[in-house]
């Protein structure tokens, strides 16, 4: 599914670890064509992000601190 505004796939990517966040966001964002990847490590700025735009896949660790 890709977002209609702009056609490009969104994935957010919440996590508290920063070097497996980055690798996903990097490995995501190199390997899927017209893919946009955002990366938080909080809990709450997840949410504001997902009150301003729309996402296609959002990958979460259950196990974040804040939740």
């Amino acid at each position: 599914m890709q977002t209609a505004i702009n056609n490009r796939t969104r994935i957010l990517v919440i996590d508290d670890d920063r070097e497996l966040s980055e690798l996903l966001k990097h490995t995501l964002g190199s390997t899927l064509e017209n893919t946009q990847v955002l990366v938080t490590h909080d809990p709450y700025e997840a949410m504001n992000a997902m009150t301003e735009r729309s996402f296609d896949l959002i990958l979460l660790d259950w196990n974040l601190p804040g939740l």
